[in-house]
C-alpha cells in the first residue's frame, strides 16, 4: 500500500486534482501527500477536501504555493477537522486571509497531533492571528509554528505572544512581519485594541 505520495511542481490544476481525489479513498494507508506548487484553486481544494476525509492516516499534507485564498482553506478546514492523525500542515504561500485561517482555527482543537504548522507568506491579519492564538492554545503538542511575511500588526502579534505559555511543546515560532513593529509596539498597541485584551484575558 502506497504510504507517500509527492506530487509536488507537476501543475495538476483543477482538472488534475480532481482525478486525484477521486483515487485517495482507495489509499487508505497515505500517510504523506505532497501536492505544492500545482496551481490548485478553490474549487480544486474542495474537491480534495471531501476525499481527505477518508484518508485517516494522513500525517503530512503540503499545500505550499497554490493559490487556495480564503474559499479553498475553508472547505480544506472541514476535512481537517477530521484528520486526527495529521503532524505536519504547510499552507505557505496559499493567499490565505483573515477568513480562511479562521476557519482553520476552528478546525485545530479536533487536530491532537498537530507538531507542525507552516501559514508563511499569506495575507493574514490581525483579526486572523488573533483566532488563530486562541485556538492553538488546545494544540498542546505544537512544536514549530510559521508565521512570518503575513500583514499582521502590533495587536495580532501580541494576541500570538499571549498564547506561548500555552504551548509546552513549541520549539520554534516565526512571527516575523511585513509590518515594522517592536515588541513593545505589540504590547501598547494591545491596550487600545478590543481583539488584543479579549484574547489576553481568555488567556489569563
Amino acid at each position: 500500500q502506497l504510504k507517500a505520495l509527492n506530487l509536488s511542481e507537476n501543475y495538476l490544476g483543477f482538472e488534475g486534482v480532481t482525478a486525484l481525489a477521486s483515487s485517495l479513498e482507495k489509499m487508505v494507508q497515505l500517510e504523506t501527500l505532497d501536492l505544492s506548487g500545482n496551481r490548485v484553486e478553490a474549487n480544486g481544494a474542495a474537491a480534495l477536501s471531501a476525499s481527505l476525509t477518508r484518508t485517516s492516516n494522513l500525517q503530512t499534507l503540503n499545500l505550499w504555493g497554490n493559490e487556495l485564498c480564503d474559499e479553498g482553506v475553508v472547505a480544506l478546514s472541514v476535512a481537517l477537522a477530521e484528520m486526527v492523525n495529521l503532524r505536519t500542515l504547510g499552507l505557505s504561500r496559499c493567499c490565505v486571509g483573515d477568513a480562511g485561517v479562521t476557519a482553520l482555527a476552528s478546525s485545530l482543537e479536533k487536530m491532537v497531533q498537530l507538531e507542525t504548522m507552516f501559514l508563511r507568506n499569506n495575507k493574514i491579519g490581525n483579526l486572523g492571528a488573533v483566532a488563530l492564538a486562541s485556538a492553538i492554545v488546545n494544540t498542546k503538542g505544537l512544536r514549530t509554528l510559521s508565521l512570518g511575511n503575513n500583514p499582521i500588526k502590533a495587536p495580532g502579534i501580541f494576541a500570538i505572544i499571549c498564547s506561548l505559555p500555552f504551548l509546552e511543546s513549541l520549539a520554534s515560532i516565526d512571527i516575523t512581519t511585513k509590518e515594522t513593529i517592536t515588541l513593545e509596539a505589540a504590547f501598547v498597541a494591545a491596550q487600545d485594541n478590543a481583539s488584543g485584551w479579549k484574547i489576553l484575558n481568555k488567556l489569563r
